[in-house]
C-alpha cells in the first residue's frame, strides 16, 4: 500500500537524505514549504526526481500559523489524503542566532505547540494518521559543554523546547495509546557542518560518534518500520565509539 508522506521542513539536510528512499517506494509526498520557489531550485540542484516520479510530489506553500494549519487540514480532508505518515523536520535557524523573547517564543512554537496544533486539527477532521515522526535532540536531556560551545551564547531555548517536545510526545502517545504510532527521535549531532576538532570534542563529551548520512537512512528506516508500545515512544539513536548504531526505547 502506498503511503502519503506529509513532510515539514523538506529542505533540511535530513530530508535530502531520506527523500530518495521514500521515493523509491513510489509513495506520495506532500511537501510543506515556506518558500516554494526555493524548494524547486533545491530539488533541481539535488536531482531528486525523474519525470515519472514528479506526479508523486505535491508542493504546497505553508507558513507556520494557526490559519495555515486549519487550511491544510481542510485540504487533506477534501482531497481524501489518509494513511498519513507525518515527518516534521522544520527548523527556523533565525531563532538560534540570538536569545530574546521573540526567538524564544518562536522556537517553542515551532518545536512544541505547532506539533500539538497540527495533530489536533487532523484528528478533528478525521484524517487517518498512520505514523508521526518528530525530531528531538540529545540536548533535550544533556547540558551543553564549554568544550564545544560558548555557554553565554548557546541557544538554551532550543534545548528547552526539545525537552518540552519529548514531554508532549509522551503525553500524546499516552492519549492515543496504540491508535497512532507517535515516535520522537532523540538524535545526536550530525556530521557535515562541523570540523574534525569539534567531532573529537563531541566524542569525548557524549562518549559517542556523530551521525553520518548512512546512519540517518538506517534511523529513518528503523522508525518507519517500527511499531512501538505507546509507553516507550522516545527513540534514542546513538552511534557508539566502536562505530555501531544503537537504538534505545524510552
Amino acid at each position: 500500500m502506498k503511503n502519503n508522506f506529509l513532510i515539514f521542513g523538506p529542505t533540511s539536510h535530513i530530508s535530502s537524505i531520506i527523500f530518495p528512499f521514500i521515493l523509491n517506494k513510489n509513495n506520495n509526498i506532500i511537501c510543506m514549504c515556506t518558500n516554494t520557489n526555493r524548494f524547486r531550485i533545491y530539488l533541481k540542484k539535488k536531482k531528486f526526481f525523474e519525470k515519472k516520479k514528479q506526479k508523486n510530489l505535491l508542493i504546497k506553500k505553508f507558513s507556520y500559523d494557526r490559519k495555515n494549519i486549519i487550511n491544510l487540514s481542510n485540504f487533506l480532508r477534501k482531497e481524501k489524503f489518509n494513511n498519513l505518515i507525518i515527518i516534521n523536520l522544520y527548523r527556523n535557524q533565525n531563532n538560534l542566532y540570538k536569545l530574546n523573547i521573540k526567538n524564544f517564543v518562536s522556537e517553542y512554537y515551532v518545536n512544541v505547540l505547532f506539533n500539538y496544533e497540527i495533530i489536533k486539527a487532523l484528528i478533528k477532521n478525521k484524517i487517518e494518521i498512520k505514523k508521526i515522526i518528530l525530531l528531538s535532540s540529545m540536548y533535550a536531556v544533556k547540558e551543553p559543554s564549554s568544550l564545544m560551545h560558548n555557554l553565554k551564547t548557546f541557544p538554551i531555548h532550543y534545548s528547552l523546547s526539545k525537552a518540552a517536545l519529548e514531554n508532549l510526545s509522551k503525553n500524546l502517545s499516552n492519549i492515543f495509546k496504540n491508535k497512532i504510532n507517535l515516535i520522537c527521535l532523540r538524535l545526536g549531532g550530525i556530521k557535515g557542518k562541523v570540523n574534525k576538532s569539534f567531532e573529537k570534542k563531541y566524542e569525548n563529551y557524549f562518549k559517542s560518534q556523530m551521525l553520518d548520512d548512512k546512519d540517518l537512512i538506517k534511523i529513518f528506516k528503523y522508525a518507519l518500520k517500527l511499531k512501538i508500545n505507546y509507553k516507550k515512544n522516545i527513540i534514542i539513536a546513538q552511534k557508539k565509539l566502536n562505530n555501531s548504531l544503537n537504538f534505545e526505547n524510552k
